[in-house]
């Protein structure tokens, strides 16, 4: 069942990235070059000559309606990945009013990491509008990874610094794990309904509709299960530091910070520099999915040993 769990985690991005690839990042530009056709009630996407009739179904349905499915499909992924990994811990399992209150507290990393990246914009750390590959790495690290990373871990910090029932390995990466989902959750809200703020200048709620849903699948399959990699580096490491003593904490409370940073840098920058008039494309797309699919092996990975230490260090009662 694993194996197969694993086959479709595999398979569904590419699915995604294919259906997708532009609705996360050009959507709302998209949907400022439309036009009514003289004449009719047919509203024209002039880059891709996509028409989008008014009288759609989609235009049917209650705004109410609309935004409380795009809100399900923005936070079930990462209630999905939070149940993942609870399954995971099912024979010590947490108590279920921590798990919230650590999601509830990873709501709060997200405009800590907002500030965090302002402020580093300010001093200059990133250019507002990178045209090089130089100046796209700056701007994953540094208005992204690094301050999403640092809002994270003080957040993670923060919690289980007086939580009683920390007290093995894998409880680490289930913490971790609730709050990046936290995190994941508020980020996923605000880009599936950028669709919906694309639509009130188009006048279109069937574009801007089908546009947040277009960003909410890539999303699910792709940068949502990248910030659970994230976290289980973050939680493993973590608990590595809480059970270790003299320098191998120190070290592992940086590899708690550093890691999750590198990793999330590296992906943001493969997501920027795609380009589809480049010749290496490809070769960038293929680098982008080998290493998506490399973190959730490692993320795997890392699950399996924090369960093996516990089994060793703590027992099965």
């Amino acid at each position: 069942m694993r194996k197969l769990l694993i086959g479709l985690t595999a398979l569904l991005p590419l699915l995604a990235f294919s259906w997708t690839a532009d609705a996360q990042e050009d959507g709302i530009e998209e949907v400022e070059e439309v036009y009514f056709e003289e004449g009719n009630d047919v509203l024209l996407d002039l880059e891709d000559g996509f028409p989008v009739d008014e009288n759609s179904w989609v235009n049917r349905l209650p705004r109410s309606l609309m935004n409380s499915l795009l809100l399900l499909l923005a936070i079930l992924p990462a209630f999905v990945l939070i149940f993942y990994v609870a399954y995971r811990d099912r024979l010590h399992p947490e108590p279920r009013w921590q798990l919230i209150k650590a999601f509830l507290k990873g709501l709060l990393s997200a405009p800590l990491a907002i500030i965090l990246a302002s402020v580093l914009g300010l001093l200059g750390f990133y250019p507002a509008e990178p045209s090089t590959a130089f100046g796209h790495l700056m701007t994953a690290l540094f208005s992204a990874a690094a301050p999403e990373e640092c809002a994270k871990l003080f957040i993670l910090w923060q919690f289980l610094r007086k939580c009683k029932d920390f007290d093995e390995h894998m409880d680490g990466i289930v913490y971790a794990v609730c709050v990046g989902m936290g995190f994941a959750a508020v980020e996923n809200i605000m880009y599936v309904f950028s669709g919906m703020q694309a639509a009130e200048l188009s006048s279109s709620l069937s574009m801007g509709f089908k546009m947040s849903v277009y960003t909410g699948v890539s999303r699910a399959f792709l940068s949502v299960p990248a910030h659970f990699g994230f976290a289980v580096l973050m939680g493993y490491y973590y608990s590595l530091s809480c059970f270790s003593g003299g320098e191998n904490r120190k070290k592992y409370m940086w590899m708690a910070l550093l890691l999750p940073i590198a990793a999330h840098a590296f992906f943001d920058f493969l997501l920027m520099i795609v380009d589809s008039e480049s010749p290496w494309m490809m070769l960038v797309m293929m680098a982008f999915f080998g290493f998506f699919f490399y973190l959730q092996r490692l993320g795997s990975k890392s699950i399996s040993n924090a369960l093996l230490h516990d089994k060793n260090y703590f027992g099965n009662n």
